[in-house]
């Protein structure tokens, strides 16, 4: 690794701000819990309702989602775009109250857990960020509170964890090589070991892993892949194919997207297109309220240069922004619903 690991362990303990910071993020993270006590009471996530999810109207901001999207952001950020997401959830609240049973249950692996069928909620499958952000509310003592597989494994090459490190470690845990393992199983293996790394420094075994994960991304964000089309596994082969939806990689350019929109449109809330064209906005489509909305296709969400009064979606392949502006059109990552 090109930073001394021990020296950047004594550097970042030495720096208040991280440390007022980290505070502040825990402190939230405990209320969130306080507010939710679904570990203590599984019992209790029977009676959600609707609103309790997610409530567009006043009262929004003590619905569980929005303490997950923006109150807990500094334990773990989701850069979701579209509230959709969440509608998908309260739509189908009985499927997402079983998973969240699943979620908080300490009888199961974290990996069953991740490996969940979040996917039959629209959005929540993928690399399934949703849900390891609520595991990971619940399970704080267990993992980071870094959520993309890439960036775990991004982290795991420069902190010295080798490929042979992976590989041992899914056949002891999973007998399977890295390669073959499921998102819940990989995250679980690069959880483990970037922790187990953590706990055999005297200067990193007393922190906590939300202050663990900071100290990654502060010492050695420099070349997290910054988006899925361009990253490669740890093995140096290419990312999976998407042969379930006729494309064999990733689109790459505007018209793969287009493409795949064009499989997916129903599956993501807009059942009739009126209209292709060139111009900006590409799409004019019926949403599944009967209502007209104008969308433009991008591969990756920071793409768009748009004045964003012409169009009420930007649907991409990957939302790659870090911010949203305000008043920006909503952001639907097809990425993130397969």
């Amino acid at each position: 690794m090109s930073v001394d690991f021990q020296e950047a362990l004594k550097e970042f303990d030495a720096d208040e701000k991280q440390k007022l910071e980290t505070t502040k993020a825990s402190q939230l993270q405990e209320q969130f819990r306080k507010k939710f006590p679904f570990k203590e009471n599984p019992s209790s996530i029977d009676s959600l309702k609707p609103e309790d999810l997610w409530e567009k109207q006043k009262g929004a901001r003590d619905s569980l989602f929005y303490w997950l999207q923006y109150k807990v952001k500094g334990s773990g950020n989701l850069f979701i775009g579209s509230k959709r997401v969440f509608e998908n959830a309260v739509a189908k609240i009985d499927e997402f109250k079983r998973l969240l049973k699943i979620a908080v249950d300490d009888t199961k692996r974290i990996s069953e857990k991740v490996d969940a069928s979040w996917e039959n909620i629209g959005f929540f499958g993928g690399d399934k960020h949703i849900a390891k952000k609520i595991i990971a509310s619940y399970n704080p003592e267990n993992v980071t509170t870094i959520f993309k597989t890439e960036e775990l494994e991004h982290f795991c090459r420069k902190v010295g964890i080798t490929e042979d490190a992976l590989r041992d470690k899914g056949l002891a845990e999973f007998a399977k090589n890295y390669d073959n393992l499921t998102v819940g199983q990989k995250w679980e293996v690069l959880n483990t070991l970037l922790l187990n790394l953590k706990d055999k420094y005297e200067e990193s075994k007393s922190w906590d892993n939300l202050y663990f994960s900071r100290f990654l991304y502060h010492f050695f964000r420099t070349g997290i892949p910054p988006r899925a089309s361009e990253a490669t596994s740890l093995s140096g082969r290419p990312i999976a194919p998407l042969n379930k939806w006729g494309l064999l990689f990733a689109p790459r350019c505007h018209e793969e997207v287009l493409y795949l929109f064009s499989v997916l449109h129903r599956e993501i809330g807009f059942p009739y297109v009126v209209s292709i064209g060139t111009e900006y906005p590409d799409v004019t489509a019926i949403d599944d309220k009967g209502e007209t909305k104008k969308l433009e296709i991008e591969v990756f969400a920071t793409q768009f240069n748009h004045d964003p009064k012409g169009c009420n979606f930007i649907i991409c392949w990957e939302n790659d922004s870090t911010e949203i502006p305000k008043n920006y059109p909503e952001i639907i990552a097809l990425k993130d619903y397969l």
